[in-house]
């Protein structure tokens, strides 16, 4: 019913006391020796000196395991980056990045539908890092340390639980400034021949000067979908302008969507649908020309750790802003503006939340906007109240909560994991430049999340004005780019057509009851 990835990467087997344990990883492992095993890209890792001390000075995304005769340590990185998932079946603890692999071990009368993590992946495309459609297969879940023994597990979440949002704007762009350069300082130590992934897009041009600014040798890399679409057709636009303004020469490398995609990187990434093309191509693509020994670096998570809204500069993102971050008067007058302006029936079925149900809105966000959906079963609704009632027991200060809740859910979501898998599948690496800990805490401590409204994503905007004098050009000026614009395929075209895929990979999944209709 479902293939099994042939091992490619590391397969280890002793014991816990009397507890058997499997590690089976498809990736090959950064580090690993009698007891300890690293998978994934922790780049300023001490290896002989790293414990749980030292989880939130360490950038990278990893899963790193040390083990003795009498117990396992298993740690994430602070944004879950690297998927491992465990399960213990018939006194054997499997510990692995290969979901199949462990489904296709459970008989089929065993396995235990997770509704609650459908649910969620037929809305948001992705499942949360709190588990998967099988109730039996568990994810190591984001800023976590496990302690496994032969008969118990304990999970310890290591998030800076006492970080308090005290809005200064000064001081917020002063440490994002210097975490930034702290982090392009240890990428320019790295031997590996480095490709920055360039959009033309603030965050990607940010990357660009970062680099620059500290000599490191890199070269951008614009990736080309082929047919175009509507979105791209802009990203085009972005990165040919912004290229002349930084006076880099971007290698394109030509995707073709409409090519199948092979059934091993389905079997990977159908519990996170999205469009893989783009990015197993351009691996694909770099491996052949300059081989493995890459890292690419991305300014994929800026959105997500600058500000937890949506941070387009369009008038439905500037509502959803408000929903989530303004006064209660504002939210009702734009909760009201939206119900009126569109004509989709599920605005009609929602409503704004409760001041005690913000948090469960925010793990649900449709389109941006921070709402509660009426449609909605009371089973799923208590599933999220327990995730935000789990969480906020340890994390008092709101802003704080939010971003860890934004950390277990929205960036658990594709375009993260895409990244990291389509990377690690060829062989590579990759760094999000953004996604560090020292820069996730400053900014949680420092952002003015009211200014954040209408300023959305500031200090990426005042970095690159104050310090490098660059203001972002404007691709809309382009001769005939409304036409041009007009008459290219939407985006939401090819992503429903290759989400099929995903979806017909879900129904084979054989349970021991039956899965209701997909929708």
């Amino acid at each position: 019913m479902t293939t099994t990835t042939k091992v490619k990467g590391i397969q280890k087997d002793f014991k816990i006391r009397n507890k058997k344990v499997k590690i089976v990883f498809t990736h090959k492992p950064y580090y690993k020796d009698k007891n300890t095993i690293v998978m994934g890209f922790p780049y300023n890792m001490d290896i002989s000196k790293f414990d749980e001390t030292k989880v939130n000075d360490t950038k990278g995304y990893y899963t790193y395991i040390k083990f003795t005769n009498d117990e396992l340590i298993l740690i994430n990185d602070i944004c879950g980056n690297y998927r491992t998932y465990y399960m213990e079946q018939n006194n054997v603890l499997y510990i692995s990045n290969d979901f199949l692999y462990l489904f296709n071990l459970i008989e089929r009368e065993k396995r235990t539908f997770n509704k609650f993590e459908f649910e969620y992946w037929e809305e948001h495309s992705y499942t949360t890092g709190e588990g998967t459609v099988c109730a039996d297969i568990h994810k190591i879940k984001p800023a976590h340390i496990y302690k496994f023994t032969d008969n118990n597990v304990i999970e310890k979440l290591y998030f800076k639980k006492d970080v308090i949002n005290k809005p200064n704007r000064k001081k917020c762009f002063n440490e994002v400034l210097s975490c930034l350069r702290d982090t392009v300082s240890q990428i320019k130590k790295l031997p590996q021949k480095k490709f920055l992934m360039f959009s033309g897009g603030a965050d990607s041009t940010l990357c660009v000067k970062l680099l620059q600014e500290q000599n490191v040798d890199f070269t951008p890399v614009f990736v080309n979908l082929i047919p175009s679409n509507s979105e791209h057709y802009q990203d085009i636009l972005k990165t040919k302008k912004s290229a002349v303004k930084l006076s880099i020469n971007p290698i394109e490398i030509d995707v073709n969507i409409t090519n199948q995609t092979d059934d091993a990187i389905i079997d990977m990434m159908f519990m996170d649908r999205m469009l893989p093309h783009l990015f197993f191509g351009l691996t694909e693509e770099l491996k052949s020309k300059y081989g493995e020994d890459i890292i690419l670096i991305s300014g994929q998570s800026a959105d997500s750790i600058f500000n937890l809204g949506n941070t387009a500069a369009s008038y439905g993102c500037l509502i959803g802003r408000n929903l989530l971050f303004g006064d209660n008067i504002i939210r009702k007058v734009f909760h009201k503006l939206i119900l009126h302006i569109t004509r989709r029936d599920w605005y009609k079925g929602t409503r704004l939340p409760k001041k005690s149900e913000i948090f469960e809105a925010f793990l649900d966000l449709h389109k941006g906007k921070c709402l509660i959906d009426n449609f909605k079963s009371n089973e799923y609704k208590a599933s999220l109240k327990n995730i935000v009632q789990k969480y906020s027991f340890y994390i008092n200060d709101k802003y704080n909560l939010l971003t860890y809740l934004k950390i277990l859910t929205h960036l658990q979501g594709s375009d993260n994991y895409v990244n990291v898998q389509s990377a690690e599948y060829e062989g590579m690496h990759l760094i999000f430049l953004f996604a560090t800990p020292d820069l996730i805490y400053s900014t949680v401590k420092n952002t003015d999340y009211k200014y954040e409204i209408d300023h959305p994503k500031s200090v990426v905007y005042k970095i690159l004005k104050d310090v490098y004098n660059y203001e972002m050009p404007n691709y809309k000026d382009c001769k005939n780019y409304k036409k041009e614009l007009k008459e290219k395929q939407t985006y939401q075209q090819y992503e429903q057509d290759t989400h099929k895929m995903f979806f017909n990979k879900m129904e084979l999944l054989e349970f021991s009851e039956t899965i209701k209709k997909i929708k």
